[in-house]
């Protein structure tokens, strides 16, 4: 069960302006307009992007329900060169924006909203090829337009200042970058020459197979795998500063307490290309028992030690389910 009034989603992307292109963002996110009269009817959501040339560049953005234009703005860049268009369309709860080249340049209010708990989103291109780039999926999207931290704060604490109470893992990333991400699965590896594997079952204080989520309403997280493998067991999750993704939110924390019940610590040959959350498959038959062991887990940690000129690696990762 998710409360469909509060969600958001946020996408992003470029493409030469000049171009006699329409660019249309598609989601799955249902909605009535504005002034509706009579019966609520809802439909999928679609923002559709253009440009054209009239003394200046104009973009046109329209705002569709079900394929029909339910409203249109065009606003005036004010210059009449042709230049690359970043485009950034933001949905959070009833109201979607527009953003051209980090310019605010329309906005929309929906009569009501409705989110389904797996928000889709495609890009269409209609009329001239054009190169699109750039595009990403904001996973955090956030309706805060800046966050103020106290000049005295930690990292830590300024870090957890701006993404409130959300489950987010910060992963180490090439050139001293930091990742956020709720729950990323990159690549799949296939473990080799595994020297020691370990495996532990434990029951994480965090296991809840049905979850109460306390935000800015009340909602509901329920865990149909736990309840099967474990049993019924509730749990209360506080989240009063969210006001968008909370049911998001506990439905992660239970799925990272459920895989973190079984634990996996392997030594193996040194594999460069394993990284937090590479999701590694484990196939080995061990030599005392000739047990058959095949599991697949998520890893969390990454270890490399040197010993007599030896190189090992040691992964710790919970198991993927």
């Amino acid at each position: 069960m998710t409360n469909p009034k509060y969600g958001s989603l946020q996408v992003l992307y470029s493409y030469p302006g000049g171009d006699d292109a329409v660019i249309e963002l598609l989601t799955n996110i249902q909605a009535t307009r504005q002034f509706h009269v009579g019966p609520e009817i809802l439909g999928d959501v679609s923002v559709a992007v253009s440009a054209y040339l009239d003394d200046t560049w104009f973009i046109r953005v329209q705002t569709k329900i079900s394929d029909v234009v339910i409203d249109q703005s065009d606003f005036s860049t004010y210059s009449d060169v042709g230049s690359d268009f970043a485009i950034r369309i933001f949905f959070f709860d009833q109201f979607m924006s527009v953003s051209l080249n980090d310019k605010w340049v329309y906005s929309y209010g929906f009569a009501s909203i409705e989110y389904t708990e797996d928000v889709t989103a495609s890009l269409k291109l209609d009329g001239a090829s054009t190169t699109i780039t750039d595009i990403r999926r904001v996973e955090l999207s956030d309706g805060r337009e800046a966050v103020f931290v106290d000049y005295e704060s930690t990292t830590e604490n300024a870090i957890q200042s701006i993404i409130q109470q959300r489950p987010v893992m910060v992963l180490p990333h090439v050139n001293r970058k930091l990742t956020f991400t709720y729950a990323a699965e990159k690549d799949d590896v296939d473990a080799v020459f595994v020297h020691r594997y370990k495996e532990k079952t434990s029951h994480p204080s965090g296991l809840s197979s049905d979850g109460l989520v306390y935000f800015e309403d009340v909602g509901v997280s329920i865990d149909l795998e736990t309840a099967r493998d474990v049993g019924f067991i509730t749990k209360l999750y506080r989240l009063p500063e969210l006001n968008t993704g909370a049911t998001a939110a506990a439905a992660t924390l239970q799925r990272q307490a459920r895989q973190r019940r079984v634990m996996v610590e392997t030594v193996q040959r040194l594999d460069p290309r394993i990284e937090v959350c590479d999701v590694l498959h484990v196939n080995l038959v061990t030599t005392s028992t000739e047990r058959h062991i095949e599991r697949s887990f998520i890893v969390e940690d990454v270890r490399i030690q040197m010993q007599d000129g030896d190189y090992s690696m040691s992964l710790t990762g919970r198991k993927k389910t």
